[in-house]
């Protein structure tokens, strides 16, 4: 019998789960997840219902010509209901205030030894380096 080699070969070989790709996925709830239904465009309007924008994804895919008037109203009803969606999500978006403005190292007070408030800033702290006699620069922080 011919022995494994170790190394690269056998860990370019291994079995990895999803997990360890970065892919993370639930179990799926058949009474949520799983459609079926006797034909494909009935199974394509009810994951729109239950999925917005979902069946209009694939309704070219499987009906590339023309549809029957009935279908045609619900598609066309399908998409109004999306674009009233998104308008709503981003009309929110928009509408969102941040939470607070972005600090930045330019607003941070740097502290003295006793803890309070020097009244520098990194940034002064940065551009106006103590220089050393052999001319090297130092900080010390120090710890509370």
């Amino acid at each position: 019998m011919r022995q494994r080699r170790r190394g690269r070969q056998s860990a370019a070989g291994a079995e990895r789960s999803a997990d360890a790709l970065g892919l993370h996925f639930e179990r799926p709830d058949p009474e949520r997840d799983v459609i079926v239904e006797s034909k494909v465009m009935e199974t394509l309007m009810e994951a729109e219902r239950r999925h917005t924008g979902v069946g209009l994804a694939m309704l070219k895919l499987f009906f590339p010509g023309d549809l029957r008037p009935h279908e045609q109203a619900f598609w066309d009803e399908m998409r109004r209901v999306k674009a009233e969606k998104e308008a709503r999500e981003k009309a929110a978006k928009d509408a969102a205030q941040p939470l607070s403005p972005q600090a930045t190292f330019d607003d941070v007070p740097t502290l003295d030894s006793e803890g309070k408030p020097s009244g520098e800033t990194f940034r002064s702290m940065y551009s106006e380096k103590p220089t050393i006699k052999d001319g090297t620069t130092s900080y010390v922080v120090s710890s509370r």
